[in-house]
C-alpha cells in the first residue's frame, strides 16, 4: 500500500519542487492602475495598450474598480480582459452601497487577467484593523505546460507598517502549504530590505 503524505502545517518548511524535463516560459506583470485613472482621467485603453506591449501571460492588478460611479460603472477587470483578449478573474476587497438612488453596489479589489487556463480560484482577506482598507489575497490556479501553477495577488496595507507585516504572515503561512510551482506578486506596498518583504523571503519558513 502506498504511504499517506506527510501533513504539512502553515508555518513549516517545504522541500523545493524536483526539477523534471525542461523549463516552460512564461511572462508576469503587476500593475496598481489606480481605478484606471491617469492624468487624463479614465486611461483604461491606455493602460491596455501598456501591458499589450509586455505581451504578458498573467497579469496581476490592484486597485481594480467594479461598477463604481468614479470610473464610470465600468467593469474595469473584463473590460481590460476583453481589450486584451484574456480571461479574467476580479476579487472584492471592498464593498460600497451606491452613492445615489438607483445606483448598483461596487466592489473594489485586485483581478488576474490571464492567456491561461484557470483551473480553480479562491479569495482570502487579511488581517484588517478599524479604520483601514480590507486587504487580501486572491489565488489562481492555472494550467501551463500541461501541469498546474498557483499565482498569488495582493494588496498590502500602504500606512501601518506592523499591519502590512501581519498581512504578509497570513499570505506567507496560505502559499508556504501550496504544493504546485507558485508564483506571488502585487502591490506590497514595502521596499527591498523591508520587515514585511523580510518575512516572505525568510529561507527557515518556506
Amino acid at each position: 500500500p502506498t504511504a499517506s503524505p506527510p501533513v504539512v502545517v502553515p508555518g513549516a518548511t517545504i522541500s523545493p519542487c524536483r526539477r523534471t524535463g525542461g523549463t516552460v516560459p512564461v511572462t508576469v506583470v503587476t500593475f496598481n492602475i489606480h481605478s484606471g485613472f491617469g492624468g487624463d482621467g479614465l486611461q483604461l485603453a491606455e493602460i491596455a495598450g501598456e501591458i499589450a506591449a509586455v505581451e504578458p501571460d498573467v497579469v496581476l492588478l490592484q486597485e481594480v474598480d467594479h461598477n463604481r460611479l468614479r470610473s464610470r460603472f465600468v467593469d474595469e477587470a473584463a473590460y481590460l480582459a476583453t481589450l486584451l483578449g484574456m480571461e479574467h478573474v476580479f476579487a472584492s476587497n471592498v464593498e460600497r452601497d451606491g452613492l445615489r438612488a438607483g445606483d448598483p453596489v461596487s466592489d473594489y479589489g485586485t483581478a488576474v487577467l490571464t492567456r491561461l487556463r484557470i483551473e480553480s480560484w479562491t479569495h482570502t482577506l487579511l488581517p484588517n484593523r478599524p479604520g483601514r482598507q480590507q486587504r487580501g489575497l486572491q489565488h489562481l490556479e492555472l494550467r501551463l505546460g500541461g501541469r498546474p501553477i498557483s499565482i498569488y495577488n495582493t494588496h498590502l496595507d500602504h500606512t501601518t507598517p506592523s499591519l502590512r507585516q501581519d498581512q504578509m504572515r497570513l499570505a506567507r503561512d496560505i502559499i508556504g502549504v501550496d504544493g504546485d510551482p507558485v508564483i506571488f506578486g502585487g502591490d506590497f506596498n514595502a521596499t527591498p530590505g523591508s520587515a514585511a518583504l523580510r518575512l516572505a523571503l525568510d529561507p527557515g519558513h518556506t
